[in-house]
């Protein structure tokens, strides 16, 4: 990855290293940007800085100034392993969750039964990440269907989210 320094970002934009750093200050405080420090040297900016810097620069070229910069577009560098975090980050949180109720399912062999029983008696709605765990499926395998059933009841996916999960009712198959 290529770094710049404040005098290489002046030079390329063609403006003064006090400009810059009166703007460094006030994307980094914004949040748009974040310089870094290189054993201990001066800050150094990635490309996506620069190409933040240059966005404002651009902005304040005739009667515009900082405070009415609005980002275009955030540019972000994002390392293979971060977004391996991110698509994995919604399983993750689901193993987190079915280790917390591994005892109850693993020792009973009706726990199924008797969680949807319990549900369908006191029409209880569940998240989809509950309901995964309790019938011991991914969510991916029955979260896109409207209706299936699961030993004897009958789940129907609700129209409300919570969050950003679906809900579902049980229901006994009689």
């Amino acid at each position: 990855m290529e770094t710049y320094t404040k005098p290489d970002i002046a030079s390329l934009l063609d403006t003064t290293v006090r400009t810059i750093t009166e703007d460094s200050r006030y994307l980094t405080n914004k949040g748009y940007i974040k310089p870094i420090q290189i054993n201990g040297s001066a800050n150094q900016y990635s490309e996506s800085d620069l190409e933040i810097l240059r966005q404002l620069r651009q902005h304040c070229k005739g009667n515009n100034n900082r405070k009415t910069f609005v980002l275009e577009k955030k540019v972000e560098v994002v390392s293979k392993l971060n977004s391996n975090l991110a698509i994995n980050k919604r399983k993750l949180t689901l193993n987190k969750f079915k280790h917390l109720f591994e005892d109850f399912s693993t020792t009973d062999p009706f726990y199924d039964y008797v969680q949807l029983q319990r549900a369908a008696d006191n029409s209880w709605y569940l998240p989809t990440a509950k309901l995964s765990i309790i019938i011991n499926k991914e969510p991916d395998s029955f979260s896109h269907l409207q209706r299936f059933t699961y030993q004897g009841f009958i789940l129907d996916r609700q129209p409300q989210k919570e969050g950003n999960s679906y809900i579902w009712s049980v229901n006994a198959n009689q």
